[in-house]
């Protein structure tokens, strides 16, 4: 079969169990291979090929489409194979995002209003960000998962508070220098970004988020694909740390909130931020938008994520939805093929 027809999945690793179903039942030819199986002298990928339902370890030419799944900062690979194949022809070509720059590009924009203030952390700035705010959120520029994220809070004249992920303090300070050590323990040589905090709304006494997957479609168009919330174990306050996932509305309206309202404002504002993203970060398949909701129900921007973690879907226990998010990247690379 031609190199035209054929989707690239590049890929960490060659084993992708919950996309080979999906893969089985494409017309066309799909190869995954990871970047130490390019050959770029001969100008050829190496990996399991998908044909007609069955599988075979093969050597093809270059596809005419790449889907990326490398959860990486580098871009020395996609940018290699956007030069042989056409730049706009491979997609998600920023994985891991840079939360500061997401920030500024976000801030330029009519999205600005959704977003907590957010500093790029220097040592110098915190002492009076705590005195105007009081508490802030310490995270990593480039982190994910929940890990390193720390609350700051001045409680007092001589009364500083570290938190962790739950609402119990790792540590406390009467002494602002040394409590400035502590923090500076915790980034290391590390980038780091400082954040307005924002008292999130409850249901049944604990914080939930809102998740919106992005997905193009097989016109090329943004469309929001899934939705979901996480609900925080008891006594914590970062919602990665999540016994429930449910559906979002369900959450919603649990809460009190006018569910349809608030979805077609997170609709609204999730797709934008794809557009936007889409323009200065490479070309782009799926992303999703973590929102908090305030006491009074307005949406905030928390996170944007470049590779969304599809299979925290599973837990809504809608077969046919997770079978549509994991086929339309698919569709998408076919609508690139086409083009």
């Amino acid at each position: 079969m031609s190199k035209h027809l054929r989707i690239g999945v590049l890929s960490p690793s060659l084993e992708s169990p919950h996309i080979e179903n999906i893969i089985d039942n494409l017309e066309t030819e799909v190869i995954i291979f990871t970047p130490r199986a390019i050959n770029w002298r001969n100008k050829k990928v190496y990996g399991y090929l998908y044909s007609k339902g069955s599988r075979s370890k093969k050597a093809c030419s270059f596809p005419a489409v790449v889907y990326n799944r490398c959860y990486t900062t580098k871009r020395k690979t996609v940018r290699k194979i956007a030069k042989h194949i056409g730049k706009n022809k491979i997609f998600n070509y920023t994985t891991k995002f840079d939360k500061w720059e997401v920030y500024q590009i976000l801030q330029q924009s009519s999205l600005k209003h959704y977003l907590p203030a957010t500093w790029l952390y220097q040592k110098q700035k915190v002492s009076s960000l705590l005195e105007e705010y009081k508490v802030l959120i310490l995270k990593p520029s480039k982190g994910h998962f929940g890990e390193n994220v720390y609350r700051l809070e001045k409680a007092g004249p001589e009364k500083y508070l570290l938190y962790g992920g739950s609402e119990w303090p790792i540590l406390q300070r009467a002494d602002y220098n040394h409590f400035l050590l502590d923090i500076e323990t915790k980034t290391g040589s590390g980038t780091f970004i400082l954040q307005q905090f924002i008292p999130l709304a409850h249901v049944h006494h604990s914080n939930f988020d809102l998740r919106l997957l992005l997905q193009k479609n097989d016109h090329g168009k943004w469309t929001v694909s899934a939705a979901m919330s996480r609900i925080c174990m008891t006594n914590f306050w970062i919602t990665n740390f999540s016994p429930q996932i449910r559906k979002a509305v369900d959450v919603l309206l649990e809460a009190g909130f006018k569910a349809d309202r608030i979805m077609e404002e997170l609709t609204t504002v999730s797709i934008k931020t794809a557009k936007i993203l889409d323009r200065y970060l490479g070309l782009l398949g799926e992303i999703s938008v973590d929102f908090g909701l305030d006491e009074s129900g307005k949406p905030w921007i928390i996170e944007v994520n470049g590779m969304p973690t599809k299979n925290l879907f599973l837990h809504l226990e809608d077969p046919e939805l997770q079978k549509r998010i994991n086929l339309l990247p698919f569709q998408y690379a076919q609508y690139l093929i086409k083009r």
